[in-house]
């Protein structure tokens, strides 16, 4: 009997209990009160701070790879504009003074390799003839696409590897 209830009190206990038949068929749970839930074993703030470091260092990584030192290796062709007058050999200086000479090829052709160069490393090359020497042409880091020079008596021609 929920429906012969006798006064007042026994009908609210029986609405009462009809609520907590009804949340336990609804939520499949024992519709008693529960204990409290224990605290998580790591804090919230402690969780926020760990995925800002994680997001900081993705970003970190993914500057890193557009800014690391990369080997740099170039393709170069030089032709003599005035016929008789062949450059001999290329010279590079780089920012940290290192000064790397390649020779040239009798068609006037030398691979060059520059390892680890920054992105926006300074460094400068150079024609050597038989009796004297070109001027520098300043560069900054490793060309990216074919550039064209003119040396006083030569065509010179980089372009990436």
């Amino acid at each position: 009997g929920l429906h012969r209830a006798a006064d007042d009190g026994a009908m609210q206990r029986n609405a009462i209990a009809i609520t907590h038949i009804r949340d336990a068929l609804d939520t499949g749970r024992n519709a008693w009160p529960t204990t409290p839930t224990a605290p998580p074993l790591v804090s919230p703030w402690l969780m926020r701070m760990l995925a800002a470091v994680v997001v900081v260092a993705l970003v970190a990584a993914g500057i890193w790879q557009f800014t690391r030192p990369r080997d740099c290796r170039l393709e170069v062709r030089v032709s003599a504009s005035r016929p008789g007058r062949a450059a001999r050999v290329i010279d590079v200086v780089r920012a940290d003074g290192l000064t790397r000479s390649e020779v040239l090829t009798p068609s006037g052709a030398a691979e060059l390799a520059l390892p680890r160069m920054a992105a926006r490393e300074h460094w400068q090359f150079s024609l050597r003839f038989d009796d004297s020497a070109s001027r520098p042409v300043d560069m900054t880091g490793c060309p990216r696409a074919q550039g064209d020079y003119e040396l006083e008596d030569a065509h010179v021609v980089l372009a990436p590897n």
